[in-house]
């Protein structure tokens, strides 16, 4: 009888399998002249980035007013045709269904429902996706500087309004 043993590279061993999970992410861009025009710039040149990180688990921190997050591990994700929900000012909302690849949030800390105006979307002249303002809100509502969090839920409820589940780890 023969034994026969290998080493394996960390390379030829498999990652676990990342989920794939379907979700509806909200996409906030400046109104050009046509709307026709900017559901092509989404479809051609992407969904932002920060408007769907949120779906994935995210360190965070709140320091001065100011927001940041990071995607803790592996993500991807691939965008489907943008609908275009309501506009405020120079701003369009869009409706985009994704599919996302990320690691599985833990287990929630703490979870907030929070809501979110398009109007509230552009402090200062620049844009803050919804996601991105929704996990912020539910922070600051909750008096967490820092953590995980991510976006268990978002929907458009009418009226330029958005509604969120926050989900937030330590």
């Amino acid at each position: 009888m023969s034994l026969f043993v290998s080493r394996l590279s960390p390379q030829t061993i498999p990652a676990p399998a990342q989920p794939v999970r379907d979700v509806v992410c909200y996409v906030v861009v400046e109104e050009s002249q046509s709307s026709e025009g900017d559901e092509l710039f989404l479809r051609k040149m992407g969904v932002d980035p920060e408007a769907v990180k949120t779906f994935a688990p995210v360190s965070f921190s709140r320091r001065g007013g100011k927001f940041e997050a990071v995607v803790r591990g592996a993500f991807g994700y691939q965008a489907r045709n943008p609908r275009r929900l309501a506009s405020s000012g120079k701003l369009a909302l869009y409706e985009v269904p994704l599919k996302i690849k990320s690691d599985p949030p833990p287990r929630p800390w703490k979870t907030a429902r929070v809501s979110i105006d398009i109007a509230e979307l552009s402090p200062s002249g620049g844009i803050v996706q919804p996601s991105v303002a929704a996990m912020d809100k539910a922070a600051a509502a909750l008096k967490v500087t820092s953590g995980m969090a991510w976006i268990i839920e978002m929907r458009y409820s009418g009226k330029g309004r958005l509604n969120a589940l926050v989900g937030l780890a330590r």
